[in-house]
């Protein structure tokens, strides 16, 4: 409103001016003809010039005003109001409103892995596959089989690699836990070091993690393999006691170990 008003009386003053200058030149040029007007104008025209000077240096130093005013009620009406403004300030003509993301982050590999499961489940396996899971549950319901074992026997049976392996992954069996029925199915076959039954039951395709498992939870007291061991050696051909407590260590006993199964036969 200031700024208007200011605008308002320089153009008031300017129209007073000139209004005066034409009056004055009119005049002049009744009473002193027409060399004595061109001078009267000439001085009228100067005289508005040096108005019209005034007039713009009145209208910079008002706008100026009007200008500092401006920043002074900004400047309180942020002191005021400025908290509950958007961040990055009150000036619309400068700020960037950002809305929130409220769109959850999704994680790419749990996404992929959703994806397949849901392929998965959805899956309707074949003929072949069906009965080949159905051997697999029969062979695994009377003896323990690795993974790879199973699938090799499958095989042998007649079914595809892939019906095996289909059998083999949707079976449903703790592989641990067949490695731990192969180790004591073993044990009551014959004698074996802790090493021993752990790459006989890597040779049937356990892993070296399912072999170690059923190796430290089977229950074998080792000394008494190691006794057991010698008995068998010694059923079956005549041994020195250095020549047995040899192949006794051979098979993965200790040495404390075969010493005592050597003991515990006569020797």
């Amino acid at each position: 409103m200031k700024k208007t008003s200011v605008l308002v009386s320089v153009l008031l003053i300017i129209t007073l001016l000139l209004s005066s200058c034409g009056s004055t030149a009119t005049a002049e040029r009744s009473e002193t003809g027409e060399s004595s007007g061109s001078s009267g104008l000439r001085e009228s025209m100067e005289d508005v010039r040096e108005s019209i000077d005034e007039a713009q240096s009145t209208f910079d130093q008002a706008f100026s005003e009007v200008t500092n005013t401006y920043e002074d009620v900004k400047s309180d009406f942020l002191d005021v109001f400025g908290d509950m403004l958007p961040s990055g300030g009150g000036d619309s003509g400068t700020s960037e409103s950002t809305a929130p993301d409220d769109t959850p982050a999704v994680n790419a590999p749990a996404k992929e892995t959703a994806q397949q499961e849901s392929v998965e489940s959805s899956y309707q396996p074949t003929m072949g596959e069906k009965n080949a899971l159905s051997s697999a549950n029969s062979y695994l319901a009377f003896m323990a089989f690795s993974h790879d074992g199973l699938i090799e026997q499958l095989e042998y049976e007649g079914y595809s690699a892939e019906e095996s392996a289909y059998a083999a992954d949707n079976c449903g069996a703790d592989w641990q836990e067949q490695a731990l029925r192969s180790a004591k199915s073993y044990l009551d076959l014959s004698a074996f070091s802790y090493s021993g039954l752990i790459h006989q039951l890597e040779y049937e395709k356990y892993s070296t993690e399912e072999a170690t498992y059923a190796a430290d939870n089977c229950g074998a007291d080792w000394y008494k393999q190691a006794a057991k061991c010698a008995k068998e050696y010694l059923d079956y051909s005549a041994f020195s006691r250095s020549g047995l407590i040899d192949q006794l260590k051979y098979e993965g006993f200790t040495e404390d170990q075969a010493k005592y199964g050597v003991e515990q036969n006569g020797y």
